[in-house]
């Protein structure tokens, strides 16, 4: 009787801290995976496209990089404990390394896809070292 009222815990409480996380595109759909060096899906890289350019942060945390692209884009990734939260194809970064930030915040604006005409954003979460699928709340168009 023990072991299963601990069982029962212990799927309630993963539920709970592994639940879905809000989309980082406001009103985004999550379109095809992105293929990686060896012509394999990469399951844990979202590109999320919206008519929306507003990018939210999933978490709070610490600004712990910014990165410059050749192509005039920026990669911001924030830090919350052992969890990076990395938004890439960004064109306006409304903070700075080592700022905090709030759960649900602006933290910037997506580039512009002239092709289609809509905002994109690349999502990618990571623990520690390693990449990880995260369960985004965002339409699925595949």
């Amino acid at each position: 009787m023990i072991v299963k009222y601990l069982f029962i815990t212990v799927l309630f409480f993963n539920c709970l801290l592994f639940s879905q996380l809000p989309c980082p595109l406001v009103f985004g759909t999550i379109t095809t995976p992105k293929r990686s060096f060896f012509n394999v899906p990469d399951e844990t890289l979202y590109t999320i496209k919206s008519e929306n350019q507003k990018v939210v942060c999933l978490s709070e945390g610490i600004v712990s990089n910014i990165l410059y692209h050749s192509d005039n884009t920026k990669t911001l990734i924030i830090r919350n404990n052992d969890d990076f939260y990395v938004y890439s194809n960004l064109d306006v970064i409304l903070f700075k390394s080592k700022d905090k930030i709030e759960k649900n915040q602006l933290i910037g604006y997506a580039i512009r896809d002239k092709d289609d005409e809509k905002y994109v954003l690349q999502f990618q979460f990571w623990k520690k070292t390693e990449s990880i699928k995260a369960d985004l709340n965002c339409a699925k168009s595949y």
